[in-house]
């Protein structure tokens, strides 16, 4: 069984995967602040309609946020662990064909050979792969 190695281009990889967290972090901040405000804004009317604050409501509502807040956090470290994952995955996707066409024309200069080049299926940038193959075609009908 062949290992992959996902992080190719360690560097850019851990770059994007680093936005993608703060981007959702910053949006879970956003929506826990709403969520905090509603609860808060909750009790703040309860008071005013005079309901005591010894009340079994605001048992109750303190309740509601408890739950909510593990069942918050416990969503929150599940996305960013998929969104980890995922990001590293699809950086891959990226990164995969820009590391192979680098490598490729080192070898060519090294070689003085003029190659194709295969992307893996289901790699990004195909067109990258398409328009080199056809410039490698073009020097060589040239020659």
């Amino acid at each position: 069984m062949r290992r992959v190695n996902y992080l190719i281009k360690k560097d850019f990889q851990l770059d994007v995967v680093f936005k993608f967290l703060v981007i959702a972090l910053v949006n879970n901040a956003i929506l826990y602040s709403a969520f905090y405000l509603f609860f808060k804004n909750f009790s703040k009317e309860a008071l005013e309609m005079g309901i005591p604050k010894q009340h079994v409501f605001f048992l109750f509502i303190d309740q509601v946020q408890n739950d909510f807040n593990i069942f918050f956090f416990a969503a929150l470290l599940t996305c960013t662990l998929f969104i980890t994952i995922s990001g590293i995955y699809i950086s891959h996707k990226i990164a995969g064909p820009l590391y192979k066409i680098e490598k490729h024309m080192q070898e060519c200069v090294e070689s003085g050979d003029l190659s194709e080049i295969n992307f893996r299926k289901g790699d990004y940038f195909n067109e990258l792969e398409i328009n080199y193959n056809k410039l490698i075609h073009s020097i060589k009908n040239k020659n």
